[in-house]
């Protein structure tokens, strides 16, 4: 018993002093799509993404961000309605082979906390979403990278959301265009 425990152990030592911690803080244009883009403008976001390299493909983590949109009517932009999405994913990334260039797909999955302010109306939701990830890294330098990806949100719905006399009751889709840096420790 005493050598399978200090077999894991050392397995468990040795996988992490290989093993490579990198933040990634981020921003992003962001496009609703589906019933979301007939209810809001483009919108703007952040995050930061905490990833861990499992090995040189593979890579598991955690990201949270916020995606800020206003309201948007036939193209009118309404500024007594703002929408805050704010992602709290893991996530999984395998990087395609490569020289420099390192191309990777990924999903991330987890809450989605939903707000709305309007005039005299607010509410507050939590949801689960998944996104398909697209992205790319190009090394800057041994300890940093360039990042780039595009992201497909879903959040579902299990409910229909009132907003006054509108109700949202599908599930809301956007794409953001995420750049940033990756700082490898």
């Amino acid at each position: 018993m005493k050598r399978i425990i200090f077999t894991i152990c050392l397995l468990g030592i040795m996988a992490t002093a290989h093993a490579q911690v990198s933040i990634t803080p981020r921003v992003g244009f962001a496009m609703p799509q589906g019933l979301f883009d007939n209810i809001a403008g483009n919108g703007f976001g952040y995050g930061l993404d905490l990833d861990y390299a499992i090995n040189d493909k593979l890579r598991i983590g955690a990201s949270a961000g916020q995606y800020l949109y206003n309201a948007e009517v036939f193209g009118i932009n309404i500024n007594a309605v703002d929408f805050a999405i704010t992602p709290v994913t893991t996530s999984i990334k395998y990087l395609l082979p490569a020289t420099t260039l390192r191309p990777y797909i990924g999903i991330e999955g987890g809450m989605y906390h939903l707000k709305i302010d309007a005039a005299g109306f607010n509410t507050t939701r939590q949801y689960f979403g998944i996104a398909p990830t697209l992205g790319l890294l190009y090394p800057v330098n041994e300890k940093i990278d360039f990042f780039a990806s595009a992201q497909y949100h879903i959040m579902y719905l299990n409910e229909t959301i009132p907003i006054g006399d509108f109700q949202i009751k599908q599930d809301i889709k956007f794409i953001p265009l995420n750049l940033g840096f990756t700082f490898k420790f």
